[in-house]
């Protein structure tokens, strides 16, 4: 299906509900591009009787309203809120700058919504795939990844708030091996101990340097970018994995 795409005056689009939080670093680079070579992707808006209402692109916005602009390209959609919801999950959840924790939480909220578009589904027969397994296959299905996956971030997105906020502060918000070690304790206090103990652990064996620090971001970045490629992975075996690192990456001894 095919949307109408117009420019729209920016004080028209309403910003409701809940967005991705601003990041300053991007939306400077966001703005700096957009000043030198214009809006290339449409934000997209949901088609209201009182106006428009943002769906995804809400740093473009922001970058657009900085650089004093009146208009701004709007792709326009006609939808349900529960569809609009899950077309703005989808445009953040193939976005390279997420974190391990906010790119659960939104696989989270995907099922959710999917769940939510479609009530009254029924439930597994006795011996058949169960319920939550179900959701968990139709997630994966629509957002190109496994169901183990999406199991793990369904793990990871139920951390208490405050153990979130915790690993957070201890840098662990893109270490996906350490929120599931801290999802994986029970109640907030043990989850707590675990934050604790795993940033001790770290501290021990030493910090990266910026130069490396920046590194590994990069590499984090590109292969969260790399669905494909995280998708063949999910599914190789153990064997098939250490023949791709030995034969591919080639480890220096």
């Amino acid at each position: 299906m095919e949307f109408p795409i117009r420019d729209l005056p920016i004080k028209m689009v309403r910003v409701k509900g809940p967005h991705r939080p601003i990041d300053q670093r991007k939306l400077t680079a966001i703005r700096e591009s957009m000043a030198k070579i214009g809006l290339k992707t449409p934000i997209t808006v949901r088609a209201r009787d009182k106006g428009p209402v943002l769906v995804a692109g809400v740093h473009r916005l922001k970058a657009a309203t900085a650089l004093g602009w009146k208009q701004i390209p709007c792709m326009i959609i006609d939808c349900k809120k529960v569809d609009a919801d899950l077309w703005s999950l989808a445009e953040n959840l193939h976005r390279a700058e997420l974190t391990a924790l906010q790119r659960s939480e939104f696989i989270k909220n995907w099922e959710r919504l999917l769940k939510e578009r479609t009530k009254g589904a029924q439930v597994a027969q006795p011996g058949g795939r169960q319920p939550h397994d179900k959701g968990n296959s139709a997630t994966a299905k629509a957002l190109g990844t496994s169901r183990d996956d999406v199991r793990r971030a369904k793990e990871i997105a139920n951390i208490s708030p405050k153990a979130k906020a915790a690993a957070r502060a201890a840098g662990f918000d893109h270490n996906k091996s350490a929120l599931l070690k801290i999802a994986r304790e029970v109640g907030t206090k043990a989850q707590m101990k675990k934050v604790r103990e795993l940033k001790q652990k770290t501290k021990s064996q030493g910090k990266l340097s910026r130069t490396d620090k920046h590194h590994l971001r990069r590499l984090v970045e590109l292969f969260n970018a790399a669905s494909e490629l995280k998708r063949a992975w999910a599914h190789a075996s153990k064997e098939v994995r250490g023949k791709f690192i030995s034969v591919i990456l080639k480890p220096t001894q």
